[in-house]
């Protein structure tokens, strides 16, 4: 592996700049490598030099429709195709014949920026994160750093950022590349964010003793029995921007912050982080109000180390969805009626964009449309509560709890506890009434009024054998239901060994027809799925649609 220090290389070399990173989608690689040798003629027409009219979709020259030609209209470059309109969320080559250049939705040609191409250039549906430099063309096969020197990125040999692994470079991979010592073959490690690690690169033995985390930090692997093939990583605010989220939150909290000048102080509702400018670090969004007719948004963002405000919104009746692009979907919906915007956050705040609305009173077998079919990829972005902050500490990790352990030695150990009424640490994961974490509890105590409920009592019926968080340890579920009843609803309580500890994380209102399959909980005859993720004493539920 290459000795050799990011600041040392910035001396040697002056690196072309990212300016976002792989927020969304799966990275999907093309099957065959960019042809950069294909041929391709357009003439180029530029409105200021050539005159004309422009009315958004076709640009008239002499009273003729220009077709198969690139134009700019004197601030965004298109090209207008056979029938005249401009060409949209698709790859083309250059007039050179050698590079590669995209066109978003709107028909702009990107520069200097990263893009989700939707097609390839043969018109194929793809889901693909690739860079267009200051000219317009796609990083292909290049090693390259951000704009402070602090990550590397690398685009493959088909124009796809790497990310989510190892992957092996191509030869020729950039100056970058070459003062790292790379050649054909070499292996890296690329985190989910695209970020390439430079400890990784190196070869077969470097991938062998490497054991990455999200932080950016290694260790050498142990001869202890790995249980898993994923990264083995653990929740933390050692990042600079998690521990400055989770502190504001903390003042949040504490000082019960108005939502409104003037207004009565509201506590923050909820909360959840995503990156809604593309910039690797997510922005904070906490929802402040008492009740959903009240709400507001108020959006932060880490910057200058510090936590600032951007934006404020009122978003009573009101989700949020991510999209693979900068924004978020707005979906106000109340009484069968609906709105839905794209929004973004600019230097002024909040700004929105009008995508359509519903009425949907007269129609009782009607529902609302979904995000998706306003935004294609649009995906529901989960709130939380306070009282957990794993979302935080653990953003861009799979989070491991295995022991590693041997399957039989788990399983005993748990039903050891329930058999013996031993003790386990007791969390709400799906948190509604009481306490969220409630300690240490005999298993017995689950059941009672007060504990699982604070309005019921409850008698474990059943239990199953899941690997519930996907990282090679069993758990052990334990599926209660209302005492008296016959109804078909149930808790589960997911009994976890961590440190030779014992934790219980309670998901309620299920029903018992529920089935653990890669993560996910599906019941209600399929109709709900929720997936739990939990560390030690904090936990939290997603809801999938």
């Amino acid at each position: 592996m290459a000795n050799l220090s990011i600041k040392k290389v910035l001396k040697k070399t002056k690196a072309l700049v990212l300016a976002a990173a792989i927020t969304f989608g799966t990275v999907t690689v093309a099957t065959k490598p960019i042809d950069v040798n294909a041929a391709f003629e357009a003439k180029h027409y530029d409105i200021r030099e050539d005159g004309g009219s422009w009315d958004g979709t076709n640009y008239k020259l002499d009273g003729e429709v220009v077709r198969d030609a690139f134009f700019c209209d004197g601030t965004y470059t298109y090209f207008l195709q056979a029938d005249g309109t401009p060409m949209t969320d698709r790859l083309t080559y250059h007039p050179d014949g050698v590079h590669v250049i995209y066109f978003d939705d709107k028909g702009h040609e990107v520069f200097s920026n990263f893009s989700h191409v939707k097609k390839s250039i043969s018109g194929d549906a793809v889901d693909d994160l690739c860079f267009f430099d200051v000219y317009g063309y796609m990083y292909v096969n290049f090693l390259t750093f951000n704009q402070d020197g602090s990550a590397l990125y690398y685009a493959n040999p088909y124009g796809v950022m790497e990310c989510n692994g190892w992957f092996q470079f191509a030869e020729d991979a950039g100056y970058v590349a070459e003062a790292f010592c790379i050649t054909e073959g070499t292996w890296g490690y690329a985190y989910s964010n695209g970020k390439v690690d430079p400890k990784s690169i190196g070869d077969e033995s470097v991938k062998n003793s490497f054991v990455p985390s999200s932080d950016g930090n290694v260790s050498e692997k142990t001869d202890s029995p790995d249980i898993s093939n994923e990264i083995k990583t653990e929740p933390s605010f050692d990042t600079a921007w998690k521990k400055a989220y989770n502190d504001k939150l903390t003042y949040l909290e504490a000082n019960k912050e108005s939502f409104d000048k003037g207004g009565s102080p509201a506590p923050v509702y909820s909360y959840f982080i995503y990156d809604i400018d593309n910039d690797i670090t997510p922005e904070l969004f906490v929802r402040f109000g008492t009740c959903e007719a009240d709400f507001f948004l108020k959006a932060y963002k880490y910057q200058d180390s510090k936590v600032i405000e951007i934006g404020k919104t009122f978003c009573g009746h009101t989700s949020f969805y991510a999209i693979p692009d900068k924004g978020m979907i707005s979906y106000w919906a109340h009484m069968g009626y609906s709105s839905v915007s794209k929004t973004v956050i600019t230097e002024s705040g909040f700004e929105s964009t009008f995508l359509g609305e519903e009425d949907i009173n007269n129609q009782p077998e009607v529902d609302y449309k979904d995000a998706s079919d306003y935004i294609s990829g649009a995906e529901y972005l989960n709130e939380y509560k306070l009282q957990t902050r794993l979302p935080i500490s653990g953003y861009d990790v799979h989070i491991i709890t295995s022991t590693g352990e041997d399957e039989e030695t788990v399983k005993r150990k748990l039903a050891d506890t329930v058999i013996d009424n031993g003790k386990v640490h007791f969390i709400k994961a799906d948190y509604y009434d009481g306490e969220f974490d409630n300690g240490f509890v005999n298993i017995n105590e689950l059941g009672k009024k007060g504990v699982l409920s604070s309005y019921t009592s409850y008698i474990l019926k059943d239990y199953v054998w899941e690997d519930v968080n996907d990282d090679g340890q069993v758990e052990c579920v334990l599926v209660y239901k209302e005492d008296g009843t016959d109804s078909s609803t149930c808790n589960l309580v997911v009994l976890s060994l961590q440190d030779d500890v014992v934790y219980a994380y309670e998901l309620i209102y299920l029903t018992d027809d529920f089935k653990i399959a890669n993560t996910v909980i599906t019941y209600d005859n399929g109709y709900y799925k929720k997936r739990i993720t939990f560390y030690k004493n904090d936990a939290y539920i997603d809801y999938i649609y």
